[in-house]
């Protein structure tokens, strides 16, 4: 039984039933070891900067009373 969205898809698109070969990228495993490396990097870095904002959440929490709404300073 044919789908009927992927019928409708191949009636309004017909380029889509050609498939285009593959061409993998001319580089060594090793620059793509360092690639991924970097941007794990760059991932932990930006999560150890928020730490110090992450621990500011429960004092956040107990700035707030039992109805809910921000205490008032005054």
């Amino acid at each position: 039984m044919i789908n009927p969205i992927e019928a409708g898809i191949q009636n309004t698109y017909p380029e889509l039933k050609t498939i285009s070969p593959i061409e993998w990228p001319n580089i060594d495993v090793s620059e793509v070891d360092k690639e991924i490396s970097d941007g794990a990097y760059a991932i932990r870095l930006f999560y150890f900067r928020q730490i110090p904002l992450l621990r500011q959440i429960p004092y956040l929490a107990l700035e707030v009373n039992g109805r809910g709404i921000w205490k008032n300073s005054s």
